[in-house]
């Protein structure tokens, strides 16, 4: 139920039977044999070395640092450079304002919403993204999201 309301009750963590979650398990193994864990923690430490270096651009510029979304902006990076072999660089972006970040902090009250009504959901998810807006202003966020990964990662 949980992940249905994500639109991804088809993926690993939506399969409810066995049999249907064997065929994606095996495939996933690979990802986290022992290889693979020692290469994310490579991955790990790459992208902390980089947000210590943001916030020392920061405090040379005598900025303070919104801890909250540095962290977001870390792990954005980590996520997209895991998941799909290039990182969006969120903690580059000025102050820790990354576009997708902003975007995903917006869209957490909809969940709510989209896990309890599929009418709703599939109404601001099916439309296209302008009339999405108006039908709903408060998903904005949620269809800027969207747009911003089919942006971001058509480039892959």
């Amino acid at each position: 139920m949980l992940y249905k309301s994500f639109n991804e009750d088809t993926s690993s963590f939506g399969f409810l039977t066995y049999n249907e979650a064997k065929v994606r398990k095996d495939v996933l193994a690979k990802s986290f044999s022992q290889a693979a864990i020692e290469t994310a923690e490579d991955l790990c430490v790459e992208k902390v070395k980089s947000l210590c270096a943001a916030l020392e651009r920061q405090s040379k510029a005598s900025k303070s640092a919104d801890m909250f979304f540095a962290y977001r902006c870390m792990t954005m990076d980590i996520i997209t450079t895991f998941c799909f072999g290039k990182s969006v660089h969120a903690v580059d972006a000025p102050d820790f304002k990354a576009p997708i970040v902003l975007t995903l902090e917006a869209t957490n009250p909809i969940f709510v919403r989209f896990k309890y009504s599929d009418l709703y959901k599939n109404m601001i998810l099916k439309c296209p993204p302008n009339l999405s807006r108006i039908l709903s202003p408060e998903t904005a966020g949620l269809v800027d999201l969207q747009q911003v990964c089919l942006l971001l990662f058509s480039r892959f």
